[in-house]
């Protein structure tokens, strides 16, 4: 039974490919309605090697609400120039075709992903998903939090840029 989502032994599992390692930036924080501004994705191969750089500001359809400019420090003046995701969607595509996607907390950065690339009439399913955010939850349950600046700290690893997509 090859179903998704079913029990295997690591042996059973074919070997990645390769690996896109994304993160964004946003207008906020409902896939639904909210809407890229930055994004970055490192590809991968399969020995963890970079094969692929990619980094771009975004252009959404609505202005940049003032709570988003103060997490990530993007403003419409920014993006005022920069294409809208729809005119990056395939470029992107392949640049994570094929590849595991990873990110810290997963859920939200693929789900905005998914609705990008939605709304420019294109499907996007990873043949893998791995969260560093769970993966830490499992390596770590006693710590206070698992957001990314706390691990780094707690790891000794420098992290600047926090909020910048790379």
């Amino acid at each position: 039974d090859k179903r998704t989502g079913r029990e295997q032994w690591r042996f059973e599992v074919p070997a990645p490919a390769a690996y896109a390692v994304f993160d964004c930036e946003t207008t906020g924080t409902d896939p639904a309605v909210d809407e890229i501004v930055s994004l970055a994705v490192l590809r991968l191969d399969a020995a963890g090697n970079e094969t692929a750089r990619y980094t771009r500001l975004v252009r959404p359809a609505g202005p940049i609400p003032a709570e988003a400019t103060a997490v990530h420090g993007i403003s419409d003046a920014d993006v005022a120039d920069e294409p809208p995701f729809a005119e990056l969607a395939e470029e992107l595509l392949g640049l994570l075709d094929g590849a595991v996607f990873v990110a810290h907390n997963a859920e939200f950065d693929l789900g905005m992903l998914q609705h990008a690339f939605a709304r420019a009439g294109i499907a996007y399913r990873p043949p893998a998903v791995a969260c560093t955010l769970e993966a830490f939850r499992l390596l770590e349950p006693l710590a206070d939090n698992h957001r990314l600046q706390s691990i780094c700290e707690r790891r000794g690893i420098v992290l600047t840029g926090a909020h910048e997509a790379m």
